[in-house]
């Protein structure tokens, strides 16, 4: 028998005594079961800069990652050319600045998002957030699928039945459509450029802004 068919044979017998041996022992802790692995589910919110709602998202226990992108255009079979930092942030293009969330449902639930994302916005602005201006600041809930809708408008109705701003809430729920991730220099800029971010959010407004509206430092604002 060649060397190569015999140790395929001698492998393939070993597999099948281990798990013959494992079948009949009742202790299979060393095995993970199915049932047992997290699933984990995506959100997405556009809210200003994205820089912003992916460090506020990514200190949530139980998301793994908020990426910044861009979302709500016409690119990729549309007429318009797939979006860019420069086209969307300078507003030559339909998409706004956006963060895809993956979070696991068992630890952080999506009206638990919901909440944060509220508390890291100015949802009476239609025309950008803070020092941001223009379309491709404005926010939006972009929901998956039909329970996110339904909790999305839940939340927001909610929010506006409260009072706590005197303007309308102005911010859209739409469904969601391709969201591209933005260039590698966008990712965790909150980490990679901390000083120009703090920066950032506290000459922006967003923090004197969180202060006012809910009595604290909110979510938006730079950890000291």
């Amino acid at each position: 028998m060649p060397t190569f068919s015999r140790t395929f044979l001698f492998m393939a017998l070993a597999v099948s005594a281990a798990l013959a041996l494992d079948k009949g022992h009742p202790d299979r802790n060393n095995v993970p079961a199915a049932a047992s692995i997290e699933t984990r589910d995506t959100a997405i919110f556009a809210g200003g800069s994205f820089w912003c709602l992916e460090s506020v998202f990514e200190a949530l226990p139980g998301v793994d990652s908020a990426t910044a992108g861009y979302t709500g255009g016409q690119g990729k079979g549309g007429q318009e050319a797939d979006p860019n930092f420069e086209s969307v942030s300078t507003g030559n293009s339909s998409y706004v600045e956006a963060v895809r969330v993956i979070f696991r449902p068992k630890r952080v639930s999506y009206p638990k998002l919901l909440e944060t994302f509220w508390k890291s916005i100015d949802p009476t602005r239609a025309d950008g957030q803070f020092s941001d201006e223009g379309a491709q600041f404005r926010t939006v809930i972009f929901h998956l699928k039909e329970d996110q809708r339904k909790a999305a408008e839940a939340s927001r109705a909610k929010l506006s039945r409260s009072k706590r701003f005197s303007k309308p809430i102005l911010t859209g729920i739409a469904p969601a459509t391709v969201f591209f991730a933005a260039e590698a220099e966008h990712q965790n800029y909150y980490k990679r450029n901390a000083p120009r971010y703090q920066a950032y959010v506290r000459f922006s407004g967003r923090e004197a802004f969180f202060k006012k509206a809910w009595g604290g430092r909110g979510k938006g604002a730079p950890a000291e």
